[in-house]
């Protein structure tokens, strides 16, 4: 026997509200998907900041190790981590 006219409607309408909620669904993971995508976006252009800011105090430190003061105070230095040292096992 054929299903009636009201089951085909009510067969419709469930379809259609199961397929409503999908989209739904559909639609908040690209949302999330998109915040996703922007912080990632955000977190890179921090990275390459960094890695430029790392990139110059390397060649800020070999500029100063480098430089005759730095050279000069080599004993002093050594000296001072030397007298550290002793006063932290006394």
């Amino acid at each position: 026997m054929p299903a009636s006219t009201d089951e085909h409607r009510r067969l419709l309408a469930e379809a259609l509200a199961r397929a409503d909620s999908d989209i739904g669904d559909l639609r908040l993971r690209v949302a999330e998907g998109e915040r996703a995508a922007a912080d990632l976006a955000i977190a890179q252009r921090e990275l390459a900041v960094c890695r430029a800011e790392c990139a110059q105090l390397k060649i800020d430190l070999a500029g100063v190790m480098a430089s005759l003061s730095w050279r000069v105070t080599a004993p002093i230095r050594f000296a001072a981590a030397q007298a550290r040292a002793l006063r932290g096992r006394a």
